[in-house]
């Protein structure tokens, strides 16, 4: 299996549980053979062998799921608060992580995770997946080609940003299986791409890639229970070759998605004032033993 870095027992155990999922959606072929054959072998590939999954990183912030190192790397990174969710949303975040460790970028990482992990198999952190939100459409526009048609295109998919339709790429560029019919889901990937949006991958900053607003819920109890029985790694900590220049891919949470994390600063913040006080008041016993001494 994948090599887990820098985890304590419980979040190792949590990523191996969603790793042995995953690979058995994608043993079983995935959802009418969505996914492309060549993909599919490199995603189980990663999970079997190659992937080299860490738990936090110097990219890891308060509204950051999780990110990889750049496209093509086998590092990604799966940030504390992740883990927080009870495994509810975890697995997808590592499946989307784990495509763009295959070389993707956001088009095709979203369409995969939306195929393994549908986000109606039981709403929104529960499933796990989430339909595009914040700013995929931006990066949805950016990093796929035009086409003659007037359509856009990944090297695995080909999509139309007016109608949401998305089909599968054949080898030779045309349109294979469509992946969604429903109009309500068709709804969730219509996109309007500016005539003078760049196109192709960016070399000059990281990947954002939001979820959608409420996916995660605010129950930070068992992140909290997690940090006591070791925590992620430091920001210190060691976390793969990321050569100058190559861009990190970096999963973004909606801001507010935790609302505990206010509690938490606020129980810090206090601390640190008893503790002030406290120094303070021996500061001035010890001051007044010295003058009786003398």
């Amino acid at each position: 299996m994948a090599t887990i870095r820098n985890c304590n027992q419980a979040q190792k155990q949590q990523i191996q549980d969603c790793l042995k999922g995953i690979k058995k959606r994608l043993e079983a072929g995935a959802p009418a053979g969505l996914i492309p054959e060549s993909k599919r072998k490199k995603l189980l590939g990663r999970i079997k062998n190659t992937a080299v999954i860490h738990c936090g990183g110097r990219h890891c912030a308060a509204n950051v799921a999780g990110y990889t190192d750049r496209a093509g790397s086998p590092n990604v990174h799966i940030c504390r608060q992740t883990f927080g969710m009870k495994a509810k949303r975890l697995c997808a975040v590592i499946l989307h992580e784990l495509v763009h460790s295959c070389g993707s970028y956001e088009l095709d990482c979203e369409i995969i995770e939306n195929i393994i992990f549908p986000p109606d198999e039981g709403g929104a952190g529960k499933g796990g997946g989430t339909w595009p939100a914040g700013n995929d459409c931006r990066q949805f526009c950016l990093r796929t080609r035009r086409r003659t048609d007037g359509l856009r295109e990944s090297d695995l998919y080909i999509w139309d940003p007016v109608t949401g339709k998305v089909w599968e790429r054949t080898s030779d560029g045309n349109k294979g299986p469509q992946i969604w019919t429903d109009p309500a889901v068709l709804a969730k990937w219509r996109c309007e791409c500016p005539e003078s949006e760049a196109e192709g991958p960016l070399v000059d900053g990281p990947l954002i890639d939001y979820v959608e607003p409420g996916s995660f819920p605010g129950d930070m109890e068992e992140d909290r229970e997690t940090e006591e029985e070791g925590g992620c790694c430091p920001p210190s900590e060691g976390e793969g070759d990321v050569p100058g220049g190559d861009e990190v891919l970096i999963d973004y949470i909606e801001e507010g998605s935790f609302p505990e994390d206010g509690k938490a600063v606020k129980l810090i913040t206090d601390g640190f004032a008893d503790l002030k006080t406290l120094l303070l008041s021996q500061n001035e016993l010890i001051k007044t033993c010295l003058k009786e001494g003398d």
